[in-house]
């Protein structure tokens, strides 16, 4: 396999776990939305039309992330994200790399009293990650509760945009 297939390779894997990410954010603030008192109205009401567009998504004051320049994990790629998002460092493992993104209001971390050397930390407010990997290591199998697949093609290689919500495993 050529550099290029490598690299697209991991361009594809890199854009599927950004949307995830970034789909799993978006209809957690919606689902997390306070609901409004009703009231109920005695005047005539008049039929309007239901839009059926998705609401566009204000992107102006997003921030960039920047893969090298951030975390010094190649390949490089960079895309938007929220401004409450925060990057808190990264896992390079050689065959793969792991990079977490977490609101920053519910943002925490617990570490455990060390055992035989080890500590384990619980983190919460993870709202995206990008797993960089090459083609040895089989990407991890995630479970959505729902999902749609699209086969996509960037820059001449084939691969498959997921969008869906990423099942609680809490």
């Amino acid at each position: 396999m050529n550099q290029k297939e490598f690299n697209s390779i991991i361009l594809v894997i890199v854009i599927v776990v950004i949307l995830v990410g970034a789909v799993e954010y978006f209809a957690f603030v919606k689902n997390s939305e306070p609901i409004a008192q009703q009231t109920t109205s005695t005047s005539p009401q008049t039929k309007t039309p239901v839009s059926t567009q998705t609401p566009k998504v204000e992107t102006t004051n997003w921030i960039s992330f920047f893969s090298i320049k951030n975390t010094g994990i190649k390949p490089d790629f960079s895309f938007k994200h929220p401004t409450n998002w925060i990057q808190k460092g990264s896992i390079d493992g050689g065959d793969a790399s792991y990079i977490p993104f977490y609101d920053k209001d519910k943002y925490s971390q617990k570490c455990d009293e060390p055992v035989n050397g080890a500590t384990t930390c619980h983190v919460t407010g993870q709202v995206a990650s990008a797993l960089v990997s090459g083609p040895s290591m089989a990407p991890a199998k995630i479970e959505y509760d729902s999902e749609i697949r699209e086969a996509i093609t960037i820059g001449g290689y084939q691969g498959t945009k997921i969008v869906g919500t990423v099942k609680n495993q809490g």
